[in-house]
């Protein structure tokens, strides 16, 4: 495996485990809600289960008291009923509320992976770009090959002056290509772990 691969492998998994951490805190915000949402419940139904007793005693107690007591009795009822109505609502409230903020978290990680998709580069044109190099790096190595004949063989010194600044261009463009793409990965990182 060429140390491109590894390098590539090695930003695949790191962001693979960034998405996987992402996606481990959305999921505990998640559960979050869900536990909040369950408490709501929870409360709603013991209100509505306190306010459904208080009515049957208010019913045994109007069957046995004057119909002043059972007024008395409707009165309690309807308060109850007010006040479980007015929690619950208030609750329903806070949920919309706390379910917005868990949609916009979501809306924020789909635009920051949207994000990186846009500037990092496809696998295939860095494949692409790894293989011109390496191939321009054989060419100089047989032109270096071919530079070192000639001149052990005594071939004309002019030749052998004009072979060997070529040669140096090309060192020199490989080394500048070769700075630009890995400037260009590391960049592309960069930018990527600075957004999240």
């Amino acid at each position: 495996m060429s140390e491109e691969s590894t390098v590539i492998i090695g930003i695949k998994e790191f962001f693979s485990a960034k998405l996987a951490d992402l996606e481990a805190k959305l999921t505990v915000k998640a559960d979050e809600r869900d536990l909040r949402y369950a408490a709501m419940f929870t409360s709603r139904d013991t209100a509505i289960a306190a306010a459904l007793a208080a009515q049957e005693k208010a019913t045994a107690t109007a069957t046995l008291v004057s119909e002043k007591a059972v007024n008395a009795a409707l009165a309690a009822q309807e308060k109850a009923v007010l006040v479980a109505t007015e929690s619950s609502e208030k609750a329903i409230q806070k949920a919309e509320v706390a379910q917005m903020g868990v949609n916009e978290r979501g809306n924020e990680f789909r635009k920051s992976l949207d994000d990186y998709v846009k500037i990092t580069m496809p696998r295939v044109e860095a494949d692409s770009r790894f293989r011109e190099i390496k191939d321009m790096v054989e060419k100089q190595a047989l032109l270096i090959e071919e530079l070192r004949r000639s001149e052990s063989r005594g071939e004309g010194t002019e030749g052998s002056i004009a072979a060997s600044r070529q040669q140096s261009n090309w060192v020199i463009a490989l080394i500048v290509s070769t700075v630009i793409g890995v400037g260009t990965i590391i960049v592309t990182y960069l930018l990527v772990n600075h957004k999240q």
